[in-house]
């Protein structure tokens, strides 16, 4: 009897484990989805991920990636002309 209570005890702590991995790994992919659904207005520069501290990698690697906001560095000379509406109603078939 003593043999199998251990076996169910191994069975059970092996299952909580798994699930503590499955929950831990899901909040690190909820985390990452919200940082690159949302932008920030100013972003560490990952070009320089090897300059980090193991921490700032670590960092990185459980809180996401910030994603700056997009600038327009470019402004066009000429806009371009605003879009024509076509009136169908006036068209002979």
């Amino acid at each position: 009897m003593p043999a199998k209570r251990q076996a169910k005890r191994r069975l059970l702590a092996l299952g909580l484990v798994a699930l503590a991995l499955f929950v831990a790994l899901n909040v690190v992919a909820y985390q990452h989805a919200w940082r690159m659904t949302h932008f920030v207005s100013t972003a560490r520069a990952l070009n320089h991920l090897k300059h980090f501290s193991v921490l700032g990698k670590i960092a990185v690697l459980f809180q996401g990636v910030e994603i700056p906001r997009p600038t327009v560095s470019v402004i066009p000379a000429k806009s371009p002309q605003p879009a024509r509406t076509v009136t169908w109603w006036h068209a002979t078939v």
